[in-house]
């Protein structure tokens, strides 16, 4: 997503070897790491990106349309993924529990229950199910909650979960007047974030990586680069520069 706002910003500034290279590199290593949520979301970034750049009613109306087909998809993955032959790719053991996700997401919506309206402050997620790890493992689950919603309601409570979706929507909103494809970034974002809870931390490689996405789309000086850098051609050309001997000497040279 990154390199794709990148190239859209700004086109000369890769050739094309060096977009094939780029983008052959990170497709490779995401199909090596065997991530399928990683998978999901950069498929669902690229079609939606070219359906959002036609329109984005269009967008909004295949966005319904796949979240409608991707619950028939679930309710016969098993059939579909070895029809593919897919099923040592997908890791066909561990897609109906979602590698224990299902387990973890209703063990921490029984718990929510607790802390509703403001949670239960910092690290009360990751406290909750340390103190329960022995029943989780035997359920057949190992980690945390996975889940960047529930993560961030078990610690805010709704109120902070709809405090913070408030800011999330608007900043694409507003990115989405200068990039016709930031909604497919917003969706896809979403659906990452509902298998893992990388939104609500700070120390990994993906939270930094959406920051810096939101400051190119939003900020004036890099999403309207062309603007700034026109204005400030001019401001060096209607000014008037002497030029001393010693410099003469030194261009001339």
């Amino acid at each position: 997503m990154l390199f794709t706002v990148i190239n859209h910003l700004n086109d000369g500034l890769f050739n094309r070897f060096q977009k094939i290279l780029i983008y052959g590199t990170i497709i490779y290593f995401m199909f090596e790491c065997g991530s399928r949520t990683a998978l999901s979301a950069t498929l669902m970034f690229f079609v939606f990106s070219r359906v959002f750049r036609i329109s984005q009613f269009i967008g909004f109306i295949s966005i319904t349309t796949f979240i409608l087909l991707l619950t028939f998809i679930m309710a016969n993955l098993d059939t579909i993924v070895v029809d593919l032959g897919l099923q040592d790719t997908l890791r066909l053991d561990t897609l109906d529990d979602a590698s224990g996700r299902y387990i973890a997401w209703r063990f921490a919506w029984e718990h929510i229950q607790d802390f509703f309206i403001f949670g239960g402050g910092f690290g009360n997620d990751e406290w909750i199910m340390r103190h329960n790890y022995a029943y989780l493992r035997t359920l057949g689950h190992h980690g945390g909650v996975h889940n960047s919603y529930l993560t961030m309601w078990f610690n805010c409570g709704i109120m902070g979960l709809l405090i913070y979706f408030r800011s999330f929507f608007l900043i694409f909103f507003k990115a989405s007047k200068r990039v016709p494809f930031a909604f497919a970034i917003m969706f896809s974002v979403m659906f990452s974030v509902l298998y893992e809870s990388w939104l609500t931390g700070s120390l990994n490689p993906f939270t930094i990586i959406l920051v810096v996405i939101l400051t190119m789309l939003t900020e004036d000086e890099i999403a309207e680069w062309q603007v700034f850098d026109q204005e400030s051609t001019s401001e060096v050309e209607g000014t008037s520069v002497p030029v001393t001997p010693a410099l003469t000497f030194n261009i001339a040279q």
